[in-house]
């Protein structure tokens, strides 16, 4: 009897240990000057993280899907995930930036850099000088006079929505781009 409870106990913790190693919950780390300040959890680790969050922090994205449950972000932070794609060598998922429920879009207001996400989200820039690396977006609208300066390399956007005068695209795919002007 008691090697049996043994063996279940064991397998149990194996079990557990498996699923902790495995799982595919996705999670946001918040950095401030190099150290860590907090993880989050789930689908809305994202938001948690930046709602915490003050200018000049870090925000690293797992793979899965985030919630932008926000029109504005408005702090002067850096966003980098695992990237965009998968690749067929590395099983890993991408990092998706979505909209929430009842949010048309979110205003990217004072972000300094963003690296390695897939915005699934409708876009507006309202600042200058952010600079995008490795990232995908599905819709870039370009708002009002200040985005200009902007830097994007290595990005695919799906829908650009604006005059491109002062931006910086640098081996960049834009597949529709519609001046408003």
């Amino acid at each position: 009897m008691k090697k049996i409870i043994l063996l279940t106990i064991a397998l149990f913790a194996t079990t557990l240990a498996f699923a902790q190693n495995f799982g595919t919950t996705q999670f946001a780390t918040l950095s401030r000057n190099d150290s860590i300040i907090g993880t989050f959890y789930g689908s809305d680790a994202f938001m948690a993280a930046y709602n915490v969050s003050v200018d000049s922090d870090v925000i690293v994205l797992s793979a899965g899907y985030f919630n932008l449950t926000t029109y504005d972000i408005n702090k002067k932070i850096s966003i980098r995930g695992v990237g965009y794609d998968t690749a067929s060598s590395v099983e890993i998922s991408p990092t998706y930036l979505r909209r929430g429920s009842g949010h048309p879009y979110t205003n990217f207001g004072k972000i300094i850099y963003m690296e390695g996400v897939y915005c699934t989200a409708d876009i507006r820039i309202t600042s200058s000088n952010i600079r995008f690396n490795k990232c995908r977006f599905d819709i870039i609208n370009p708002y009002g006079s200040n985005y200009t300066q902007c830097t994007f390399t290595n990005c695919f956007i799906t829908n650009w929505y604006s005059n491109i005068h002062s931006t910086i695209f640098t081996n960049c795919v834009i597949l529709n781009s519609t001046s408003t002007a």
